[in-house]
């Protein structure tokens, strides 16, 4: 039996609204629960019949590929060391391989991944106390000028906290906005490992607050991403209320993606922004100082 070896400009100040409670438009624990069991179903069936195509693989030639960088060559490995294929049931190697294959972007990688996290563990992700689902996630910050005195510093600080607590598999991106929107560098998602998260953190210690307040285009071009769960965070009011409201009605009209609100130190934007994450499954949060 083959034996592998381990690798390891300030902006006006808006009306005042009423103060209203926040309210939780997230699933119940029945519903998420019920959902989080069919997802895994899913998962493993799609890992068996992959290891099941597999079976008349030459398992020398697979090793030597995945070991020369081939990602598929990777994918494939893992799978058969997930499932015990002609080798030894094996959830370490089955997770080093398809490490090494997710953080060259290998979408199937990822996705493998999550198989061997513990349900409990399925729906960890939370940033400022709003919960995340899936492992595709974009966060969406307001950099406009109000938030300069000391709110954009502290929205970075817990984007860190939350982005250092991702799990194995997870994918993330960045947009920051004002008037307009600014991106994280790259194409895509970045894969949440160690390497990437601290280049990450150099990249957002850079970011100052000034501008207006328009999230249209970072909401435009994060959809294009199709995440599973979004994160829009603003003091205040946007540009055109009604305008987001009905991009977002187009951009998840399947509500495939979850999106959280947070209102953040000011209630100017909180209409806006319960509305949002009532009409697409996520949970409107204010933060307070």
């Amino acid at each position: 039996m083959m034996k592998l070896a381990s690798e390891e400009s300030k902006k006006p100040e808006p009306p005042a609204i009423p103060k209203s409670p926040a309210m939780d438009f997230s699933e119940d624990s029945g519903a998420l629960a019920t959902r989080r069991a069919r997802e895994k179903a899913k998962r493993v069936a799609a890992a068996h019949a992959g290891a099941q195509r597999l079976q008349q693989v030459n398992l020398q030639a697979l090793y030597q590929q995945a070991a020369q960088g081939n990602i598929n060559a990777q994918v494939d490995l893992g799978l058969i060391y997930f499932e015990g294929q002609r080798v030894p049931k094996n959830l370490v190697q089955a997770q080093y391989w398809w490490t090494l294959a997710a953080q060259r972007g290998h979408p199937v990688a990822y996705t493998n991944l999550r198989l061997l996290k513990p349900d409990s563990h399925q729906e960890e992700v939370s940033f400022f106390g709003t919960q995340g689902k899936g492992s595709r996630f974009i966060f969406i910050i307001d950099k406009s000028g109000s938030m300069k005195p000391g709110r954009f510093q502290a929205a970075k600080t817990e984007l860190m906290k939350t982005l250092k607590k991702l799990p194995a598999g997870s994918q993330f991106k960045i947009y920051f906005f004002n008037h307009k929107a600014e991106p994280m560098p790259g194409r895509g998602l970045l894969a949440a490992t160690p390497q990437s998260i601290a280049w990450v953190e150099k990249w957002i210690s850079t970011r100052g607050a000034n501008g207006g307040t328009n999230p249209s285009q970072a909401l435009k071009w994060a959809f294009e991403l199709k995440p599973d769960t979004v994160w829009l965070l603003s003091d205040g009011q946007f540009v055109d209320d009604a305008a987001i409201i009905e991009q977002l009605s187009r951009d998840n009209a399947d509500k495939s993606a979850r999106i959280n609100t947070l209102a953040f130190h000011l209630r100017d934007g909180e209409l806006t922004l319960r509305k949002i994450a009532q009409s697409h499954g996520g949970t409107y949060r204010f933060v307070a100082h």
